[in-house]
């Protein structure tokens, strides 16, 4: 007696897959969909725009925005004096007092400034008042550079890949271009909330020969915050295909898990059912089935 059994077909994964997959997709963030309406952030007054259309850098349709400036002593000042380090000194403070003060509701806490260091890790509110006494002094740099990245896309990058991407960026920058400097940024994140985009502002303070950036170096900037977007996605990407594939998994095995329960209740009814003498019989039919299939290879391998 041939049983009809609702066994899952192992044959039609791949259509099962793409089934499931469709099925799943309204719970799932669809990768690459990204906002065609976001809109640089405002260029601030001192900035110099470095994401214009000539040597722009694309990057999933949006061009990544570097607005930059920089303060260094000894630089003729409007009022005819000269910049002296404790001028560049106050003015880093400053900018470190606007990067930590705006932007950053999402994070605020009572023991952690907004302020990241080197290694990504926030600093202490103690240690970041610390820092701007140590700015104010202007005893320990000569120049200091403000950076403002904005990677134009909106709901897609993280504050966490924001994070990568500024250092990662920042240690090839120097690496590509001989520079050594010391930063500090923050990630901004309240004007996603208005249409804008999650951005960095970044505070580089060193020698005047490794702050000053001229053309080609803003422009190898660019490329080198574009390569590192680039690979942040392509992972961000290859998370997400992993994702959807432990999901179809994981519905497979259920489907397989359900159809093998079924078939197992039908066996335990059947089995209560049938007589041993049947039970003989098809045994009887199932050993001479296995027999004639062996006979039958063993003439093949003869031949």
């Amino acid at each position: 007696m041939k049983r009809n059994r609702n066994l899952f077909n192992l044959n039609d994964q791949h259509s099962k897959r793409l089934k499931l997959a469709k099925m799943q997709g309204k719970d799932l963030k669809v990768f690459g969909t990204l906002s065609s309406t976001s809109k640089p952030l405002s260029m601030k007054k001192g900035y110099e725009n470095s994401g214009n259309k000539k040597g722009g850098v694309v990057v999933k349709g949006q061009t990544i925005v570097v607005k930059t400036n920089y303060e260094v002593a000894g630089k003729m000042k409007r009022n005819g004096s000269r910049a002296t380090r404790k001028d560049v000194g106050s003015h880093a403070s400053a900018s470190l007092d606007y990067m930590n003060n705006h932007g950053a509701e999402d994070i605020k806490d009572n023991e952690l400034s907004n302020i990241y260091d080197e290694k990504m890790d926030r600093i202490s509110k103690e240690d970041f008042k610390d820092l701007k006494q140590s700015m104010e002094s202007g005893e320990d740099f000569q120049a200091m550079r403000r950076i403002m990245i904005d990677p134009g896309q909106k709901d897609f990058l993280t504050r966490e890949d924001m994070k990568e991407l500024v250092v990662d960026s920042m240690n090839e920058f120097m690496r590509r271009t001989d520079k050594e400097f010391d930063f500090k940024f923050a990630i901004h994140t309240d004007k996603v909330e208005l249409d804008g985009n999650i951005h960095a502002h970044v505070l580089v303070t060193g020698s005047a020969r490794d702050i000053n950036i001229n053309k080609e170096q803003l422009q190898v900037l660019k490329e080198t915050i574009a390569d590192k977007q680039k690979e942040i996605i392509q992972e961000k990407k290859l998370d997400h295909d992993r994702s959807i594939d432990k999901i179809v998994d994981k519905a497979i095995e259920q489907e397989k898990d359900k159809s093998l329960t079924f078939n197992q209740q039908i066996d335990k009814e059947l089995d209560g059912k049938l007589d041993d003498k049947f039970r003989e019989q098809e045994l009887e039919k199932i050993v001479k089935e296995v027999y004639e299939q062996s006979h039958t290879n063993n003439m093949e391998l003869n031949r």
